[in-house]
């Protein structure tokens, strides 16, 4: 990280896309990362509320994944929260971020990781990332830079707008809300449907180059017509 000039710098902050590109690439396996179309959209799309409702397999927590390690690898003393329904799933979306930094881990001085803990990433740079469940007791009075909410729509509304919101007041952060979708109420849907502050992202499964056909017609033939909407 050390080595990137100013003007890399630059243009890296301003593109997420280039970052994940050019810094998440493995050069231990088979070639560069390439965002998908849609991701690449997502990604680049500098407005500070987002929310984007997915079906399964579309990337949404990898996309929320790298907009995290590009805040935390470019920005000095980010403190940025990852949040989950679970514990079993905030530790999934730390887990999923890590497989995409594991040249990284292997080489942690020459990539600026000061600590690689189960929930938490440290950087040199003074960054952090924090992966935690979606509990009143276990987050609030932090204040954070960022807040990146995977599979918003189980999450309560008051641990949305009472805990995580206020928590990004004094720092006009980054709040991204992922998640399949469930139901015409909640948090995240008033956000998606009714909210137009915030710029909102709709991916179907098929959108994904990497899910072949024969996989979408046997969803069709298995679920309910609700289920695969």
């Amino acid at each position: 990280m050390d080595k990137l000039t100013p003007s890399m710098v630059k243009d890296l902050r301003e593109k997420p896309s280039l970052f994940v590109e050019k810094l998440l690439d493995d050069p231990m396996t088979s070639g560069e990362l390439e965002p998908y179309s849609y991701q690449r959209e997502f990604l680049d799309d500098q407005h500070e509320r987002k929310v984007v409702v997915a079906g399964r397999q579309c990337g949404k927590t990898t996309m929320m994944a790298w907009l995290a390690l590009h805040e935390f690898a470019l920005y000095r003393n980010r403190r940025i929260l990852l949040v989950a329904p679970t514990k079993r799933q905030a530790k999934n979306f730390m887990r999923k971020l890590k497989a995409e930094i594991t040249h990284w881990l292997r080489d942690e001085e020459k990539y600026g990781i000061k600590q690689a803990q189960t929930m938490r990433l440290e950087g040199e740079n003074g960054s952090w990332i924090q992966a935690v469940p979606a509990l009143e007791e276990t987050i609030r009075g932090l204040t954070i830079d960022s807040a990146f909410i995977d599979e918003a729509a189980f999450i309560g509304r008051e641990v949305l707008t009472s805990v995580i919101s206020p928590m990004l007041a004094t720092t006009n952060g980054q709040y991204v809300l992922g998640s399949t979708p469930w139901g015409k109420e909640g948090y995240l849907y008033d956000k998606f449907e009714n909210d137009d502050y915030w710029h909102e992202y709709r991916v179907a499964s098929m959108e994904n180059p990497e899910i072949e056909s024969r996989q979408i017609e046997e969803w069709r033939r298995d679920m309910t017509t609700m289920e695969f909407e």
